[in-house]
């Protein structure tokens, strides 16, 4: 082409959001639309724009005013176009874009998709780049051959995406060594130059990158006997837990006190000799499995250890090898920052010894001092390690290159000859756009940790694969579908690619075939690499796809994991966050997770499944904490307004149920069955807006006590078979217009489901006797009134018999609710005799307590209805059966949609597990799993959540998945605190009756040894999390959805969220108090800083003192004298002998068709 016509003149204009978000808009008669070209003005930097649109002019570009300001064009300038050819598109190709994203959690398939939106574009440094209708991540540096430009051409296939992270968590681990606390350097100690050299200036290099990380700084060493150089205890000793950097001239003050505070041994080792391989073994652990109790709030994870040494270690074999599969296996990345000037030799290196041939190795960490991760290298001198042979054969082929070792023959004299200096970053290598020099400091580490790269050069050869490997083929079947975009196989390709970056995998070739005309099938093939693992993914046809698994033989990965399992374990002393002394734990240095199911993943992919418990699913728990009433001058919700605490409690958990259902997630499947389910026309339609959507059961005893006063009761499952059938023929049925009061109240006080459901009810130490809950008597208004529609109409009826007199809230506080709320028949219009409440207690003794429910009553715990054929009346018949097993289901699950705006081009659908009976003086349990949906939607949906339940005097707090005296087994740095009293309660335990269960309401006598512990916890503002196995009756077999119990010891929460207190029944000690570190890294919604330690250290010291006090405990147990009933009690008032069962009962028997909320 002419340079005339490459070349053309134009006039810039400047536009903005109103007109259009697109960066460039193009006249026809300068630049076409999707032409690549680059524009040029006076006193203004050249950028390159494609146009998406055309501009209002044809002779004219208009640019976004955000590029305008950033690159220095003026509106109504002249400017030149240069079109661009093939060879100057290469040419003008970015190699290397770098994100910086902050304040989200982008998972590496996010990343994926940012990069396939970006695809054919046009990027610009300084750009904001919007994801999932928010902005997710900033361009702040592109490369196009290893230099820096302003602009560049992006594409999928030649653009390798740098994301580093603004948000991060640091765990940095500081050597406590001879070196450390002895030696000088420029007149000062080697930790006072950590604390007022680096450390300071790396947060300060945090502080000008507006980097929010969350900081755990450890302190760890070898101590050495005084009597004699010999080894010691190795010790652990945490300063600060998942602060944030913002606060580190806190931090550091902290840190100045405890190296000079008498906390820290003085007989220690020198830094060669000590313990920093197993310091970044278990700090590893930390990070080493992402799908449990994921951290929504940041993204990426870093260690900074930091040694007074040279960079010369003494370790061992089989942890070194053990501590390269972890790292790898995690892609955990490491940075060791040496403090002593760098010796002639390469390091860091760690050198062992072998009885294999009675000689020293050397392994070198070819990335470690400020790179992004670690891999080890050794000499090749070990010639009979098998290990080792398989390695060096494999890469002598020239192909496989993911080998972790790196061959270095002479450590004091490194050159290109001896060692492969190409190979160094392995799979980190795309995260280096220019050659990394050994002798530069790497800020970029330690300031803005990237993410493992979506893509690699390296690849096995086929011979090798089909050699070295065994092959696995599956194939998988897409269902047809009218919407091709979000469920066809393009799609479904996509959503396994997606899965295995999240897992860790890398994009290692990509090819695509294009169809030629006439062709509609478009053929493609991704493989994809983890460590010694490869996927083969195929696209077949629109309706199947082929996944090709090689794994490494049998024999070969035997013996290249040979002794990396090591079984000794580990002894340290370690002082957790918040403890005030250390502790002895002996703890497993574990190796990476195994490996997934991925046929049962992909299936679940692919068919959109829900049975997240039997895949490896990412698992996050919730609870939501009864706290103390709004600070005065926090507006309360208009309809909380005149509720008592535990009644705003009850309001918030109902308000949260009614928004998971209205966005509640119905299956293809589930819309089908719907549909084919006939309605009568003489049922009135429900109100959307139902109090209590989910039926979940308010109770004021523990599941335990559920379990033993239910019994087998409780198992009576709905059948999903029974329909909202009408009560009355429809010539029988009241009219609102007018209707005889005296008949419809006689007949309101008749036995279900002819009637409203008139029992003895108990809540907390108050009976309220023969009475009915507001939102049953809505329930049977709308069934026996043929004009009413919505729950509203009901309301109004129901307004209107309170005030003609018929009927009055138990405790006059409360007009006519749709809700958990007692109401009794007056007594003009009673047709049985009512006790009096006075005759139980006396009214001194009352205390307010919401008007609440205990349960659905049953006439025999043993029994349910089953609707039978209508009588020629128009009224069912009821008949019962006998349960076959005795059963218990303490939470239901249900699935939901975290995209109600459809913001992704995905389904987001996660599992939420929700507690189906509930005691509002405890936690109220939420568990998550999802396989590939988005984090960033889950914790938006989670911060709705949140938002609302604070309304309501409810905290919303993630805590662990397993219990606080498992936490140490996968985070060694987690040691429970051990507290024992210091006087022991009485041996004589108060003995309650309880509820044995049967139909006949026998009673038996059972006692609880632990009654005093668990009223001690209560009275230090701990509430009720999960109950030991143990409690739980042998004869029932209890379940959550979600598995059995499983807890060894029954575990409280305390009311900040910060802490977690188990209670002992091994005599050894009498409560295990644990920081929740999930919980005190996250910053409330209002704003308020992050907690800091010192608030843990302080309910520590305040438990402790009062487990210690024999004075205060002696007081306490006689004032106690008859603890709360216990969870496997009943109280000796209000035993209830017709005890409810837990299920859906008639009235709710259309929930059991899963419904949609319009």
């Amino acid at each position: 082409m002419a340079i005339d016509q490459l070349r053309r003149s134009c006039s810039v204009v400047l536009h903005d959001d109103r007109v259009s978000t697109e960066d460039a808009l193009c006249g026809s008669d300068v630049l076409p639309l999707g032409i690549l070209a680059k524009l040029s003005a006076s006193d203004s930097t050249p950028i390159y724009i494609l146009a998406a649109s055309a501009a209002a002019q044809r002779d004219e570009i208009s640019i976004h005013v955000s590029l305008a300001l950033r690159f220095g064009f003026q509106n109504r300038a002249n400017a030149t176009v240069k079109i661009l050819e093939t060879a100057d598109t290469v040419a003008a190709t970015a190699t290397h874009i770098e994100f910086f994203f902050r304040d989200q959690h982008l998972s590496r398939a996010d990343m994926w998709r940012i990069m396939q939106r970006l695809d054919a574009t046009v990027a610009y440094k300084g750009q904001k780049v919007s994801y999932l209708g928010s902005l997710a991540a900033e361009v702040r540096a592109i490369y196009v051959a290893g230099k820096e430009v302003s602009s560049a051409y992006v594409t999928h296939a030649k653009t390798k995406p740098i994301f580093r992270s603004g948000n991060a968590r640091y765990t940095i681990m500081i050597q406590i060594s001879k070196e450390m606390l002895e030696h000088w350097i420029d007149s000062e100690l080697m930790y006072e130059r950590v604390i007022s050299g680096f450390l300071p200036e790396l947060f300060q290099k945090w502080d000008a990158l507006k980097s929010r990380h969350q900081v755990t700084v450890v302190l760890f060493g070898r101590c050495l006997k005084k009597a004699e150089d010999v080894q010691a205890d190795d010790f652990f000793h945490v300063v600060d837990s998942d602060v944030s950097s913002s606060d580190w001239r806190r931090l550091l003050r902290r840190l100045k006190r405890t190296f000079n505070g008498p906390s820290l041994p003085s007989q220690v080792s020198l830094a060669a000799r000590g313990n920093i391989l197993q310091a970044i073994h278990m700090a590893a652990m930390d990070f080493a499995n992402d799908n449990v109790d994921p951290h929504l709030r940041s993204r990426g994870t870093s260690i900074i250890a930091i040694t007074a040494g040279a960079g010369l270690f003494e370790t061992d074999h089989d942890l070194l090898k053990s501590t390269t599969h972890l790292l790898m296996g995690n892609s955990i990345g490491v940075d060791i920052v040496a403090m002593s000037p760098k010796p002639f030799c390469p390091v860091p290196l760690f050198s062992y010894q072998r009885d294999l041939a009675s000689m020293i190795e050397d392994r070198m960490p070819n990335v470690v001092l400020e790179a992004e991760a670690v891999d080890v290298s050794e000499s090749p001198t070990a010639k009979d390690d098998l290990f080792y042979i398989a390695m060096k054969a494999a890469e002598a082929e020239g192909h496989w290159k993911t080998s972790p070792w790196l061959t270095l023959l002479n450590p004091c004299n490194p050159t290109r000859d001896n060692m492969r200096v190409a190979a160094q970053y392995r799979k980190w290598q795309h995260v280096f756009p220019r050659a990394v020099s050994p002798m530069e400091f790497k800020w970029a580490s330690m300031c803005s940790p990237a993410a493992l790269p979506l893509t690699t050069e390296y690849a096995p050869s086929v011979r090798e694969l089909q050699k070295q490997f065994t092959k696995e083929v599956r194939r998988l079947l897409v269902s047809r579908s009218e919407d091709r975009d979000r469920l066809g196989s393009s799609h479904a390709l996509s959503q396994l690619i997606k899965l295995r970056l999240t897992y860790g995998f890398q994009l290692a070739a990509t090819e695509r075939m294009q169809p030629r005309s006439g062709q509609s099938d478009c053929h493609e093939r991704v493989l994809m690499s983890l460590g010694n693992a490869y996927h083969d993914l195929y696209r077949l046809s629109d309706t199947e796809l082929q996944v090709v698994e090689y794994r490494l033989d049998e024999a070969n990965e035997a013996e290249a994991r040979k002794e990396v399992n090591a079984d000794d374990k580990y002894h340290i002393r370690v002082r957790s966050a918040g403890s005030t002394k250390a502790a002895s734990a002996d703890v497993r240095l574990m190796t990476p997770r195994s490996e997934p199911a991925w046929a049962s993943l992909d299936e679940e992919v692919v068919a959109h499944g829900s049975s997240h418990a039997e895949v490896d699913a990412a698992r996050m728990r919730l609870v939501l904490i009864p706290i103390e009433p709004p600070r005065p001058g926090h507006i309360t919700p208009g309809p909380s307004r005149g509720l008592s605490d535990e009644e705003r409690h009850i309001d918030g958990i109902q308000k949260l149920t009614q928004l998971w259902q209205r966005n509640r997630y119905i299956t293809p499947g589930d819309r089908r069955h719907q549909a084919s389910l006939s309605r009568p026309k003489t049922t009135p339609r429900m109100a959307p807006r139902d109090p209590n959507p989910l039926a979940i059961e308010y109770q004021t005893r523990d599941p335990s006590a559920v379990a033993f006063a239910y019994g087998s009761a409780a198992t009576a499952q709905h059948d999903g078979q029974e329909q909202a059938t009408p009560i009355f023929a429809e010539s029988e049925m009241y009219h609102s217009t007018g209707f005889d009061v005296t008949k419809l109240v006689k007949q309101m006080q008749e036995l279900p489901p002819y009637g409203v459901e008139v029992r003895d009810r108990r809540w907390f130490a108050r009976m309220h006797f023969k009475c009915f809950r507001g939102d049953e008597m809505v329930n049977w208004l709308l069934r026996v009134f043929r004009d009413l529609q919505t729950r509203e109409d009901a309301i109004a009826i129901g307004k209107d018999l309170m005030e003609r007199g018929v009927f009055s809230h138990v405790r006059a506080r409360h007009e006519f609710r749709d809700g958990n709320y007692f109401y009794q028949i007056a007594s003009t219009h009673r047709t049985t005799v009512y006790p009096d409440n006075a005759s139980v207690f006396g009214r001194s003794s009352l205390k307010s307590v919401p008007s609440t429910p205990v349960a659905e009553p049953r006439s025999s715990p043993f029994v349910r209805p089953l609707r039978g054929d209508g009588t020629s009346s128009g009224k069912p018949t009821l008949n019962m059966a006998p349960l076959e097993k005795k059963q218990l289901l303490l939470s239901e699950k249900i699935l939901y949609n975290a995209d109600p705006g459809q913001k992704s081009d995905q389904l987001e659908i996660i599992s939420l597990h929700y507690d189906r009976i509930h005691n509002p003086e405890n936690c109220y349990h939420i568990l998550l799993e999802w396989v590939n949906t988005t984090a960033i939607l889950v914790r938006e949906a989670v911060n709705r959540w949140t938002t609302l339940a604070e309304a309501h005097g409810l905290k919303l707090v993630q805590v662990p998945c397993v219990e606080a005296s498992k936490l140490h087994m996968h985070h060694p740095l987690e040691v429970p605190i051990s507290v024992k009293l210091a006087l022991r309660p009485p041996e004589t335990t108060p003995m309650t009756p309880a509820v044995d269960g049967q139909a006949s309401g026998t009673q038996r006598v059972t006692a609880d040894s632990h009654a005093y512990q668990k009223a001690l916890l209560r009275k230090l503002d701990f509430v009720l999390d999960f109950e030991a196995a143990a409690n739980f009756p042998a004869k029932v077999e209890v379940l959550y959805s979600y598995g059995k119990p499983d807890y060894d010891m029954t575990q409280y929460i305390h009311k900040s969220g910060l802490l977690l207190a188990q209670i002992c029944g091994d005599g050894s000690c009498d409560f295990l108090l644990v920081l929740n570190r999930l919980a005190a890294a996250r910053t409330s919604i209002a704003g308020r800083p992050p907690v800091e330690v010192e608030v843990v250290e302080h309910i520590v010291k305040r438990f402790v003192k009062v487990c210690q006090d024999e004075k205060a405990l002696k007081t306490f147990y006689e004032q106690t004298k008859q603890p709360p009933p216990s969870p496997s009690m009943g109280n000796e008032y209000g035993m209830d002998n017709d005890v409810p069962p837990i299920q859906l009962p008639p009235r709710l028997a259309h929930r059991a068709v899963m419904r949609t909320v319009l």
